[in-house]
Formats: C-alpha cells, structure tokens, sequence
C-alpha cells in the first residue's frame, strides 16, 4: 500500500508516466469507434468518447503547463512535434489516395485542412436569397 501511495505521489510530482490513463484513453477511442460504426440510439457515443478523450488531454496539458510549469514554447515545440508527423503522413496518404482513384485534389481543402483557421481564413459566400418569387409564407 505505501508503495503505491509513493508511486502516486511521484505521478502527481510529473515523475512517471500515468499508465492508468493509457486505459482510459482506450475506453475513450472505443466508445468513439461504437459510435461510428455500431451506433446507439439515442446516445451519440462518438461524441461522448471525443469529449471524453479531451478532458484527458486537458488533465494532461493543466499538469504539464501548471503543475511541472514547463515553459510554452517548450510545450508548443513538443505539441509540434508529436502532432505534425501524423499530420503530414496522413494528408500524403490521402492525398495519393486522390491521386490513384482519379479524384481531383482540392488545394483549398488541403490548405485549410494544414493551418489553423485563424491564421488563413478563405472568404465564404454568402448565402443567396430565395428567388422563387414566394414571400416565404
């Protein structure tokens, strides 16, 4: 018992990897994969894994940025080079999906899908109004 009280001790400190939560992780990605592929009605298990897998990951950055105050730049660095590998092999494999089923690529999509929305922002037509003739009534 006091072994595992110091264990936690020292995963509260930042010291050791939080193996309960490689767990919970997991229930998070299979709630997600229920509720694409077998769904159940009147609960969107999806979005209960999504949020679920957030709060997570907020646990995780609230403990990294306030508790072992690791500076920003250094967990922005980290953050960068942890997410973009995926990223990018990700949008090459999809892209040479496009490219071998004859689908045109969409540069707009591409681009939109690789910054954030705030930094590039492509105007959105607005919408047309009803010409029908009727006063909509």
């Amino acid at each position: 018992m006091a072994e595992r009280w110091e264990n936690n001790r020292k995963s509260m400190a930042g010291e050791t990897h939080f193996d309960y939560l490689d767990g919970w992780r997991g229930v998070a990605v299979i709630l997600l994969l229920i509720g694409h592929f077998m769904p159940v009605p009147g609960i969107n298990l999806g979005r209960v894994g999504i949020d679920f897998f957030f709060v997570l990951s907020g646990l995780l950055m609230t403990r990294l940025l306030f508790i072992q105050k690791t500076p920003l730049p250094l967990f922005y660095r980290r953050r960068i080079a942890r997410i973009f590998p995926a990223i990018i092999v990700f949008m090459v494999i999809m892209m040479a999906a496009l490219l071998v089923s004859g689908t045109p690529i969409l540069w707009h999509d591409v681009v939109s899908a690789t910054t954030p929305p705030t930094i590039i922002s492509f105007p959105v037509p607005a919408p047309q109004p009803c010409r029908s003739g009727t006063s909509g009534r």
